[in-house]
């Protein structure tokens, strides 16, 4: 996926406002109240790739206890999009906040996941 340089989140916050309808109140939410903390700073809004994750895993984590099937999907859509990016910055943010809740959900989710995700998240599934 080619992202211009200007996007210092390559093009993560699209990709989770396309891919996640359930997630689009909160990132307005998280970009408003951010504007208006920079505002009032006077320096330019930026929410970061990391606070958007951060902030939406709750309602990924909600949805696979609940059994969500659609909306989890969604997450798992926008999962897989994001490390095909490939890129230290969002495998990292990967890493650290996403990959280990996945593990966590276990059958909930792993029949679900693309192979990326898969790959990261079980990866002795394969090894077999």
């Amino acid at each position: 996926m080619d992202q211009p340089v200007a996007d210092p989140n390559l093009g993560t916050r699209q990709i989770l406002w396309d891919s996640i309808p359930e997630a689009r109140s909160l990132i307005r939410e998280l970009e408003d109240g951010e504007a208006e903390e920079a505002a009032e700073a006077g320096r330019e809004p930026f929410v970061s790739f990391s606070t958007h994750m951060i902030n939406i895993l709750l309602i990924f984590e909600e949805a696979a206890e609940r059994e969500r099937l659609e909306t989890v999907d969604h997450f798992l859509n926008a999962y897989e999009k994001i490390l095909e990016i490939n890129h230290d910055y969002t495998n990292i943010v990967m890493d650290d906040w996403v990959i280990e809740r996945v593990r966590r959900l276990g059958e909930k989710v792993r029949p679900r996941c693309g192979p990326l995700l898969r790959g990261r998240a079980f990866p002795k599934e394969q090894q077999e």
